[in-house]
């Protein structure tokens, strides 16, 4: 990747994930933060926004990693790109195919210790979660927990 950096962005696999949708699931911070660092500045933020074939963001499959701190690197670069007036919006108000933020998937998925570290972050950002919970198709983040049987043990 070090050496030809425009495959960081390509097509990985069959489900359209790029190198970066990859190390999401590696649970490396320090991993996941050089990937991104490889993208020229000025692409990042289309890199932090590219979508897969269901088309969730690395932050959408951030979601599934056991530790936090994979989401405080994507939120790091992303308020680093906030400030130079790159970033255009939240990571967190993308929805993927299915109308589904990131907030969402981890709600449906049961994945609390996620959940309430990306809420935080909304409500510090913007101050209203409630938009986060509703799917495009209006079905409610507490209806897709208990169809997944996620009740919070």
């Amino acid at each position: 990747m070090k050496d030809d950096k425009e495959n960081i962005l390509k097509w990985f696999d069959l489900f359209e994930n790029n190198a970066i949708h990859v190390a999401t699931r590696s649970n490396n911070p320090k991993l996941l933060k050089e990937l991104i660092e490889l993208v020229p500045k000025e692409e990042r933020w289309k890199a932090l926004c590219q979508k897969n074939c269901e088309g969730n963001t690395i932050l959408h499959e951030v979601v599934f990693c056991k530790e936090v701190q994979m989401a405080d690197v994507v939120f790091e670069i992303e308020d680093e790109l906030l400030l130079q007036s790159e970033a255009k919006g939240s990571l967190l108000e993308i929805r993927n195919k299915r109308g589904e933020t990131p907030l969402f998937i981890a709600a449906m998925h049961g994945k609390l210790k996620m959940l309430e570290h990306l809420a935080n972050r909304v409500v510090r950002v913007s101050g209203d979660v409630k938009e986060h919970f509703h799917r495009s198709d209006k079905c409610s983040a507490l209806h897709a927990s208990v169809i997944g049987q996620h009740f919070g043990n």
